[in-house]
C-alpha cells in the first residue's frame, strides 16, 4: 500500500495500522520505505503490478518501484502544472489527463506515445482496455482510442462533466448540475 502526505510517499505493510496524530500527520506502524518525491506536492497516484506512478503539480509524471521506492523515470507532461492531473495506469499504458491534454506514456520509460490536445478544460477521465473517455467543462464527452489517441466518438449537450465511470458497454457521466447520464455507443467503438 502507498500513502501520500505533503509530498512524501510511504509504502507500508498491508497489515500496518494508521493512526491520526494531529491535524495533518499520519503515524505509520511499519514503514517499508520513504521517498521525498515531489515539490510542491503530488496531485495523483496510480499503481501497476510493480510501480507507483505519481503526477505532480510541478508538471511531471514519475515512476517508482513498488518494492523499494527507487525512482525509475520522471517525465514532463504537457499541462500537468496547470491543474490537478488525472492518472490511470496498467502494465500496457499510462494515461495522464491534464486540463489541456491527454497524454499516453510508455510504462517502462515514460516516453510519450501520443498526445491529444484539448481546446476545452478537461474535467474528468476514465479508461478501460477499449477506450479512454474524457469529459470537459463545456459538457462534451470524448472517447479516444488507447493505441493512437484518435477520436472514436463524442457527444455534446451535457452540463460540466465532473465524473465518469465505464463498463464494457456504457459510460456513466456525473455532471455539475446534479444529473447522471448513460451513453452507449451504437457502433461498438470505444468499448463503453
Amino acid at each position: 500500500m502507498a500513502i501520500l502526505q505533503t509530498g512524501t510517499l510511504f509504502a507500508i505493510d498491508p497489515d500496518g495500522e494508521l493512526a491520526p496524530s494531529g491535524l495533518d500527520r499520519i503515524e505509520i506502524d511499519e514503514e517499508l520505505w520513504l521517498v521525498d518525491v515531489a515539490r510542491p506536492w503530488v496531485s495523483s497516484v496510480a499503481l501497476t503490478d510493480d510501480a507507483v506512478l505519481l503526477a505532480t503539480r510541478a508538471g511531471r509524471v514519475c515512476s517508482y518501484a513498488r518494492d523499494d521506492g527507487e525512482q525509475r523515470w520522471c517525465q514532463p507532461v504537457e499541462g500537468a502544472d496547470t491543474g490537478r492531473p488525472m492518472l490511470r495506469a496498467d502494465e500496457e499504458l499510462i494515461v495522464v489527463a491534464t486540463p489541456t491534454a491527454v497524454v499516453a506514456l510508455e510504462p517502462s520509460t515514460g516516453a510519450a506515445e501520443w498526445e491529444a490536445l484539448s481546446d476545452r478544460r478537461i474535467s474528468a477521465m476514465e479508461r478501460n482496455d477499449a477506450a479512454i473517455v474524457v469529459g470537459d467543462a463545456a459538457g462534451t464527452v470524448h472517447a479516444l482510442d488507447p493505441a493512437s489517441g484518435e477520436l472514436r466518438w463524442q457527444t455534446d449537450g451535457l452540463a460540466r462533466v465532473t465524473t465518469l465511470s465505464l463498463t464494457t458497454d456504457a459510460v456513466y457521466i456525473g455532471a455539475q448540475d446534479g444529473t447522471v447520464a448513460r451513453l452507449q455507443p451504437e457502433d461498438g467503438s470505444g468499448g463503453p
